[in-house]
C-alpha cells in the first residue's frame, strides 16, 4: 500500500478493488429500492462481485428477471473464486482494523461482526454461481465496456466501485463506465455511492454530468439521494439517473 494512504480521509484505504459482496437487504438500502416496484424489472447488477443480490432476487424475492456480471465471473472454479473472496475478506479486515474510526459500527458492531455479514452474500452467491453461469444470471463483463445489446434491462445498479475508488479509477473509466450502463437500460441508473471517502462529491463530479448530457445528446436527468446505508461515516449518498430515453 502507497505510503500515506492509509489515514487518508479522502482515500477508501484498499490499495485494489476486491471481489466483497453484500445482500439484498442491503442493496436495499444502498440504492433506495422499492421492492414491490422492481419485481416487474428486468435488472443488471454490475460490477456484482460475491454478492448475494441475484441468488436472493431470483430465488427469494420472485424477481425472475435479474443479471450480474463481474471481471471475476470468466471463472468457473468456485474454489478459486472462494478463496479470491475470502483472502479479499480479510485483507479489507486487517485495513479496516486499523481506520476503524472511519466507520459506523451500530449495525456491525466490530470487524468479527462485519465479517459475519460479509461471508453470508458469499456463500449464497457460490451456491447459486454455476447454475447461474448456465442460465445467464452471472455474465462475464470487464467494465468500462459491456457486451449486452442496447436497452436490455430496465434498471443497472452499480455499488462500492465508481467514486468510491476514485484514486484507482480514473476520470475516463468513470466517463465510459456509466455511458455503457446508459446504452444498456432503459429506465434508470442508481450508482451507490455517489460521493468519495470522505463524504464529498470527487472534483471531476460536474464535468462528469456535462459530458454525459453532451455525449448521450439526451435530457439526462439526476438525483442525489440520501440513503439508509451508512457503514463508512458520510457515505450514504446514492445518484438515479433517468431521463435518457
Amino acid at each position: 500500500m502507497k505510503s500515506g494512504k492509509m489515514n487518508d480521509v479522502n482515500s477508501l484505504n484498499l490499495d485494489r478493488v476486491v471481489f466483497i459482496g453484500r445482500t439484498f437487504s442491503e442493496y436495499v438500502d444502498m440504492f433506495d429500492l422499492d421492492v414491490q416496484k422492481i419485481k416487474d424489472l428486468e435488472i443488471l447488477d454490475c460490477p456484482a462481485g460475491s454478492s448475494s443480490f441475484v441468488c436472493e432476487s431470483f430465488w427469494e424475492q420472485g424477481i425472475r428477471f435479474v443479471t450480474g456480471c463481474d471481471v471475476m465471473y470468466n471463472s468457473r472454479d468456485l474454489s478459486n473464486l472462494e478463496n479470491i473472496a475470502s483472502n479479499d475478506l480479510k485483507h479489507m479486515a486487517r485495513i479496516l482494523s486499523e481506520t476503524s474510526y472511519y466507520y459506523k459500527w451500530e449495525h456491525y458492531h466490530n470487524i468479527d461482526g462485519l465479517l459475519k455479514a460479509r461471508r453470508l452474500p458469499l456463500q449464497k452467491f457460490l451456491t447459486d454461481y454455476q447454475a447461474g453461469l448456465i442460465e445467464k444470471r452471472y455474465v462475464y463483463a470487464k467494465l468500462p465496456k459491456l457486451s449486452f445489446k442496447d436497452k436490455t434491462f430496465d434498471l443497472v445498479l452499480s455499488g462500492n466501485l465508481l467514486f468510491y475508488y476514485h484514486d484507482v479509477l480514473d476520470y475516463e473509466f468513470h466517463l465510459q463506465s456509466i455511458l455503457e450502463f446508459i446504452r444498456v437500460s432503459t429506465k434508470e441508473v442508481r450508482i451507490f455511492p455517489v460521493v468519495t471517502p470522505n463524504g464529498k462529491l470527487p472534483v471531476f463530479f460536474e464535468k462528469l454530468m456535462s459530458d454525459l448530457k453532451r455525449l448521450t445528446s439526451t435530457s439526462l436527468n439526476y438525483e442525489i439521494k440520501d440513503v439508509k446505508y451508512n457503514f463508512r461515516k458520510g457515505v450514504n449518498k446514492m445518484i438515479l439517473l433517468n431521463g435518457y430515453n
